[in-house]
């Protein structure tokens, strides 16, 4: 009797060890051993004309007319950033919250100084932090949207946690916020054709949604007719050295930095600003629906 129930014994813990060894196919986050959980950080660098964007840097020869320029501003919200298998699937990565990621939207800030680059220096912001659930699989792209998801792009910017509090990325409730703030001054300011009387100091381009209707402030859903939220899609991703270059140089070579035909000095968005088009072409937008153009492709981001 007891020779047999040692011998159960001895039987049970072998089991017990085997099965421990084998582990429940689980890693540390709850994920199947086959699926882990990983960190991933993902740069960003702004240039024009093959010079880094910075307050203090004077960009030379930008545009159509070759104008030398300073930059003011230069900050962009990106969402919905996914990794692309060779197999064609999406992964989508899981941004950790901090004081320039929320929920699902990131802020990058290549401005350096406050106060449209003429105050105080301060933190830029050119990479962002996640976390996604790698197979083993082989990453050879990488897709991102431009801007914030409509579903929180008309909450009370007042009661928003960090970037989305930030009040120079905002008009008003009804319009949302600035997907993308790129201001330059001229060197030697901004004219208009046949407007001896016009004199302007920058050339700004913001994007953001527009046609927008519904109020917020009574509790009614904003909808808007042109979201302007251009999807960026890179190949040739290489997972842990890829970095994302946003080149201000291709955004406005069809453009005269130096002159404003009409509207507001740039870019703000409208349909029928006329700056707008060429600008809109080269982020991958249709500037008559706001949606994505069928006949170019955004050519301002790329891998370095």
């Amino acid at each position: 009797m007891f020779v047999k129930y040692r011998l159960k014994l001895i039987v049970l813990s072998s089991l017990v060890i085997l099965l421990a060894g084998c582990g429940d196919g689980r890693d540390n986050d709850g994920d199947s051993s086959n699926n882990m959980t990983k960190s991933l950080t993902l740069g960003f660098s702004a240039e024009a004309n093959q010079q880094a964007v910075n307050c203090d840097a004077t960009i030379a020869g930008l545009g159509t007319a070759g104008t030398d320029v300073n930059f003011q501003d230069f900050r962009f919200f990106i969402h919905d950033v996914r990794l692309v298998k060779d197999s064609g699937e999406e992964v989508v990565l899981i941004l950790e919250q901090n004081q320039w990621q929320h929920d699902d939207v990131a802020l990058i800030d290549f401005q350096d100084k406050a106060d449209s680059c003429n105050g105080a220096e301060k933190p830029i912001h050119n990479f962002i932090t996640a976390d996604y659930v790698d197979d083993g699989s082989t990453y050879t792209g990488l897709k991102f949207t431009v801007g914030l998801p409509a579903a929180l792009n008309h909450n009370n910017p007042a009661e928003a946690p960090s970037p989305l509090n930030i009040t120079s990325l905002q008009w008003n409730w009804q319009a949302g916020y600035k997907f993308m703030r790129m201001d330059v001054a001229p060197i030697g300011g901004i004219t208009r054709e046949g407007a001896p009387e016009f004199t302007g100091t920058a050339w700004n381009f913001h994007l953001g949604s527009t046609d927008c209707s519904g109020d917020p402030v009574i509790g009614e859903i904003v909808s808007c007719g042109k979201p302007n939220r251009p999807t960026v899609s890179l190949t040739d991703f290489i997972l842990g050295e890829s970095e994302i270059v946003v080149d201000y140089g291709v955004l406005v070579e069809a453009s005269v930095l130096a002159q404003d035909v009409a509207g507001a000095p740039g870019c703000m968005s409208g349909a029928t600003d006329p700056e707008c088009l060429e600008i809109f072409s080269r982020l991958g937008l249709d500037i008559a629906t706001g949606e994505a153009s069928n006949s170019t492709v955004q050519s301002v981001f790329r891998f370095r």
